[in-house]
């Protein structure tokens, strides 16, 4: 009895330990000034704690997230979810560029983009607008309007091609939720590596979970 007592126990403890490595971590979105998306992006909150440790945005323009909704995640080097186009590397030259561009968009420095795009007196929010959309445009075309034209999206996106010669410390953040109804099931985002928050540190050993969120 002793012997199946132990070996019962024995099982139930390798089940748990399984189920906390394989379990995703998670995280969920804030808006930012009324801009769920453009402009602003949105606030980050690993682990769902109410931390909130930095600003995002989605990788396809003015796509919805659902705010508050709790999201597993991995991380990737590619953006999946591309509505049924197949997941996109970022691990070129192209994607360098993306990468280095987001690092400025976290560092909050517009004096750091206008001397990149060679532009004059943007507010702080053309300068995090003008980084956004030169993303998109490079991942899908257009993406222009108003002051963001074709010419200063060039400009700054030339500037940044050739600063980093890889992706450095910038990752996808490939989210999902259950299929439980919600909206906003599949998303990516920008992040960089290491995560601020211990919750987020999962992460890390979870590369592979964004096909698993694909899956479902």
């Amino acid at each position: 009895m002793l012997s199946t007592k132990n070996t019962a126990m024995g099982a139930l403890g390798v089940g748990l330990f399984a189920a906390a490595v394989t379990a995703a971590p998670t995280v969920r979105f804030a808006d930012t000034e009324g801009n769920w998306n453009a402009n602003d992006g949105f606030l980050v909150d690993l682990g769902a704690d109410g931390s909130y440790e930095y600003t995002s945005f989605c990788l396809e323009i003015q796509e919805p997230i659902a705010m508050g909704t709790i999201f597993e995640y991995g991380l990737s080097t590619s953006v999946m979810n591309r509505g049924g186009d197949g997941p996109l590397s970022l691990d070129t030259a192209t994607g360098h560029a993306i990468a280095f561009l987001y690092s400025q968009f976290r560092s909050g420095s517009t004096s750091a983009i206008e001397g990149l795009s060679g532009l004059d007196s943007m507010s702080d929010s053309q300068a995090r607008e003008l980084t956004q959309r030169t993303i998109w445009n490079k991942l899908y075309g257009g993406h222009t309007s108003g002051y963001f034209t074709q010419g200063k999206i060039d400009l700054l996106f030339s500037a940044a091609m050739g600063q980093w010669d890889s992706l450095r410390n910038v990752r996808v953040m490939n989210v999902w939720v259950d299929a439980d109804g919600q909206s906003g099931a599949r998303q990516d985002l920008l992040t960089m590596v290491p995560l601020p928050s211990s919750a987020g540190l999962a992460g890390l050993g979870l590369l592979g979970l964004a096909g698993r969120g694909r899956r479902r």
